[in-house]
């Protein structure tokens, strides 16, 4: 089992040896379904609570749901936060499969709601960790979660998306699927962005993008032929010259939602998100297509500009991220 940062190895490591304890003699004739039950209950008792009575108490193993008919799930708490304990009968199967790439962040809250974590075990309820290839998902059991869903790179990846853009385009019509600046795939789309280039206008800009990175890295706005990277693959798009700004600046909106099914589709919008500025107010002019502070919005890029503002206050629109 993999070591968990933070003393929660130790804490996890002694749940097998409290079996035979405390839990084993507290759920003596009362059934695992039984015990869940009586946590449901306590559940509800704490939701009922007012906000401030709850900050210092013992969480309970499950939160109910907020749809009818659906049973309580498992609680993940914040650090200042603990978790009471489930029967040993049913915290013996929380199970959570890591690898390399699984944050820290993920390991220590998995913990604190008493998950063993392992490396190797194929019982396991929840993995975090790298996307696997399509096939491999048949193995997976009905009641395991995964933070990846089959296919997501047709949507994740810049140049797959623009493909599947042009797809729904083609069988919807360019009425539904008009919201999306022309963009080209090198090296296939080579001639046709050439054709574009040359009956374009004299001043036009072009925005080159990586199709699978992220954090803005390698994105470049250029307005000659031969500023075209050598590199490939690359999708370029036609640059907005003239976009909406918010107090001079540019700005995206990062929306976060949950998609519980594909089919039927299922998704579920958080009530809180992004709005990410750029931290130089945008000027068209050509002579400033290389200052990736004004043209690009990434929190990546824009943290390294001195007149770079954070927000302090979550609920206050101010600096560059509010």
């Amino acid at each position: 089992e993999e070591e968990l940062p933070d003393g929660l190895d130790e804490r996890c490591s002694q749940e097998e040896d409290e079996d035979s304890n405390s839990d084993a003699s507290s759920v003596t004739g009362m059934s695992p379904r039984g015990s869940v039950a009586l946590v449901s209950r306590n559940c509800i008792e704490c939701l009922a609570q007012p906000a401030e009575a709850q900050e210092k108490v013992l969480k309970p193993a499950l939160v109910c749901s907020l749809f009818p008919n659906v049973p309580p799930t498992i609680y993940f708490s914040t650090r200042d936060e603990r978790v009471e304990k489930l029967p040993w009968e049913q915290r013996k199967l929380l199970r959570w499969k890591m690898c390399t790439v699984t944050p820290n962040i993920v390991k220590q809250t998995v913990g604190r709601s008493h998950f063993r974590v392992s490396t190797k075990t194929n019982d396991w309820l929840g993995c975090w960790g790298h996307h696997m290839k399509s096939p491999s998902f048949r193995a997976i059991r009905e009641h395991q979660k995964l933070n990846h869903f089959p296919g997501s790179f047709q949507i994740g990846r810049k140049d797959r998306l623009w493909r599947n853009l042009l797809k729904m385009q083609a069988r919807c019509g360019r009425k539904e699927f008009n919201f999306f600046p022309q963009s080209f795939i090198l090296p296939q789309d080579i001639k046709l962005l050439r054709k574009a280039w040359e009956e374009g206008a004299s001043r036009q800009k072009w925005i080159v993008k990586p199709p699978a990175s992220a954090r803005g890295i390698g994105i470049q706005v250029i307005h000659k032929w031969s500023q075209l990277p050598k590199r490939r693959p690359l999708l370029v798009q036609r640059y907005l010259h003239k976009p909406y700004l918010i107090g001079g600046k540019k700005f995206d909106l990062r929306i976060y939602v949950y998609v519980t099914c594909y089919d039927p589709l299922r998704v579920y919008l958080f009530k809180d998100g992004l709005v990410r500025f750029a931290s130089c107010k945008y000027s068209s002019s050509m002579k400033s297509l290389s200052n990736k502070f004004m043209h690009l919005t990434n929190y990546s890029v824009n943290k390294k500009n001195t007149e770079y503002k954070s927000n302090s206050d979550e609920t206050a629109c101010q600096g560059h991220k509010w």
